[in-house]
């Protein structure tokens, strides 16, 4: 059994349909289906509006637009985000300052939090990592407590819960990324949740003036680039050509193996999307500010369906299966908060190794057929694009270092799983 790093959640049948669509001009509109898909993600999450946009750096940047804030007025949020999230921030006049990171549930740490809130404060963005929760409550209570607004990126945690209410119902707003691989996804895409009357008119006044519909180039680069991870993660193809290509370069050339995870950014590559993070501090491009259009908003709808009504599940089964077959000392290096199964939506599945394992264990897996990975997320505290916001996050690099992602998909089956555990449990045995 060899199994990817990854799993789109759309068919490569799907996304080949979409392609041709989009060359010939068909549903590149913001229309009736654009609305269905914005009225089921209010309905699911009980919010009064829900706004369809490029990405979600673009629902952050008119979130934060919406509250009016001053300039140098500071938002606070975990290190381990997406290069334009910081550009959102500052493009807007404001301060990012970074908060450290709990271990055991990839959220922010709650006493670094209060540590960091000053007269300043007037955000804190909440991401919920990997599809694990935090006891969002806590978090939500001291924004109160100091009169700051909680905003959630629920990126990662489609479905996931806390105190039997869905993470994104907890905030002033809630963003998302439809973006390739994540639970709800298309051919791009990213949301807004909000229930505030005043916020809702005044994104939808802004959103109106300012968007535009995509270009067709835009969405079939997009598109391709999905094709082509689609068929080099499928069943056969992965299996007997795409993992031996990763195999030889993790043995021969392990940088480039690195980069496939990290990619650099350069400016004159051809096969640039919306998507790219460059690590720089830079004015949120115009190619990022258009509608989310009909085509897409079909195919997030099938996604919807797919994976929150059967897909969380299966995964919510398979994460106990394979906690539940890890041997004890396998299970010191996952995080306690895993084995609350009902409220994880479990996108992935995170171990935290030691400093001088993560190679060997990394190989090891890739030796029994796994191509494990961690964040493909940077640590934006440490980045020299952001020194000015640079801050020493002890238990954030620890985690973006030494994490790695288990292989659980929806599409495995019990037995399998039982064996990616039997496998992980041999690394970690005395007798090896």
């Amino acid at each position: 059994m060899k199994l990817p790093r990854t799993k789109l959640y759309i068919s490569l049948f799907e996304l080949v349909k979409a392609y041709f669509k989009i060359l010939f001009g068909i549903d590149l509109k913001k229309g009736d289906k654009v609305k269905k898909f914005e009225n089921l993600l209010e309905n699911y999450w009980s919010r009064k509006k829900c706004f369809t946009l490029s990405t979600c750096r673009l629902a952050l940047y008119y979130v934060l637009k919406s509250l009016k804030l001053s300039k140098d007025d500071e938002v606070l949020l975990s290190p381990i985000q997406i290069p334009d999230f910081i550009n959102a921030i500052s493009n807007l006049g404001l301060k990012p300052v970074f908060v450290e990171i709990d271990k055991e549930t990839k959220c922010l740490n709650i006493s670094d939090l209060k540590k960091k809130i000053s007269n300043k404060t007037k955000v804190v963005l909440a991401t919920y990592l990997t599809g694990i929760v935090p006891d969002i409550s806590q978090i939500k209570s001291v924004c109160e407590e100091n009169n700051i607004f909680l905003i959630e990126d629920i990126s990662q945690s489609y479905g996931s819960e806390s105190y039997n209410k869905k993470a994104g119902s907890f905030g002033v707003a809630a963003i998302g990324s439809l973006s390739p691989a994540k639970i709800i996804s298309s051919v791009g895409g990213g949301f807004i949740l909000i229930d505030d009357v005043e916020k809702i008119n005044f994104i939808e006044k802004a959103i109106k003036s300012e968007l535009s519909l995509p270009s067709k180039k835009t969405l079939l680069r997009i598109c391709s680039f999905q094709i082509k991870v689609s068929i080099a993660t499928s069943k056969y193809i992965f299996s007997f050509f795409t993992y031996y290509i990763f195999f030889i370069l993790s043995k021969l050339f392990k940088n480039k193996f690195n980069e496939l995870h990290h990619p650099t950014f350069k400016y004159s590559h051809k096969d640039k999307t919306i998507y790219d993070n460059p690590l720089i501090l830079r004015k949120l491009p115009n190619e990022i500010f258009f509608h989310f259009t009909d085509l897409q908003a079909k195919i997030a709808i099938k996604t919807f369906y797919q994976n929150i009504n059967f897909g969380l599940k299966k995964r919510q089964l398979l994460a106990k299966v394979l906690y539940e077959n890890l041997n004890d000392e396998t299970k010191k290096f996952i995080p306690k908060t895993i084995t609350k199964y009902n409220e994880n939506c479990f996108w992935h599945f995170p171990i935290i190794l030691e400093n001088n394992s993560i190679d060997k264990f990394q190989d090891f897996l890739m030796n029994k057929g796994y191509d494990v990975v961690g964040y493909g997320l940077k640590l934006c505290s440490d980045e020299s694009a952001f020194a000015s916001y640079k801050s020493n996050l002890v238990s954030a690099d620890k985690i973006h270092k030494n994490t790695l992602f288990l292989p659980l998909f929806d599409n495995l089956n019990e037995s399998q799983t039982v064996k990616i555990a039997n496998d992980i449990n041999i690394f970690f045995s005395d007798k090896r």
